[in-house]
């Protein structure tokens, strides 16, 4: 009976793990896939144990116990009682990390954990570029990097100063407005800001000063996840 409801539970457990993950780069990518990985790992060490006492030490036992050899019986029943320890305590990790899996996002829904993927993009401006750097680009941790370039791809003046407008048309928030900073020659940068504060298609608007009377505006388009 134990090995027939031990096969059930594997091929169940198998199934429902393909219907939840979906996909071998959800499996590795997202949180719920590693604490999956994780669960697989402790439920074969705990197979492992079983078949271990099963066909290995419990013939031990039993043949000792049958020739009355005491000192080998002893040495067998120790033996079985330090597996069967390690068994339990196997069991109690599989129902923690089971319960942490139960309070997870299911990775063929919204993955839990998807690496940040940096946003980088160029745009023409007066006559030469404005490139945009994102990192890490993920929520409420951010460095913004705007380096306008000439027509020869060497860095240029062509700001004075540079602002930057956040908008998440999806959920009504912004514009967020924040001033990037001057550090080099066409050059300007914000560090460690909590911007953008949350996950979605963000608008982003840099207000270029090129001159008292020249403002002109350059919008992108980055998703943070």
């Amino acid at each position: 009976m134990a090995g027939v409801s031990v096969s059930a539970l594997l091929v169940a457990g198998v199934l429902l793990a393909i219907a939840e993950v979906g996909s071998l780069t959800n499996l590795i990518d997202t949180a719920y896939g590693q604490i999956l990985l994780i669960k697989v790992a402790l439920v074969g060490l705990l197979l492992f144990m079983a078949a271990y006492n099963r066909l290995l030490l419990l013939p031990v036992v039993t043949k000792s116990a049958g020739r009355s050899d005491a000192a080998r019986l002893g040495a067998g029943w120790r033996r079985m009682l330090a597996t069967v320890r390690v068994e339990a305590l196997g069991v109690v990790a599989v129902l923690a990390v089971s319960a942490v899996l139960a309070n997870s996002t299911l990775s063929n829904g919204a993955p839990v954990l998807v690496r940040p993927v940096a946003f980088a993009q160029t745009q023409p401006f007066e006559g030469g570029h404005i490139s945009l750097r994102i990192t890490p680009n993920q929520a409420l941790v951010n460095n913004f990097v705007v380096q306008f370039t000439g027509p020869n791809g060497a860095p240029n003046d062509m700001a004075e100063s540079v602002s930057v407008y956040l908008t998440l048309p999806s959920d009504n928030v912004g514009p967020i407005e924040t001033d990037l900073q001057r550090v080099g020659v066409g050059r300007f940068v914000l560090t460690n800001t909590p911007d953008p504060p949350i996950i979605g298609s963000w608008q982003i608007t840099l207000q270029i000063q090129v001159s008292a009377f020249d403002e002109p505006d350059v919008g992108f388009v980055d998703s943070v996840r």
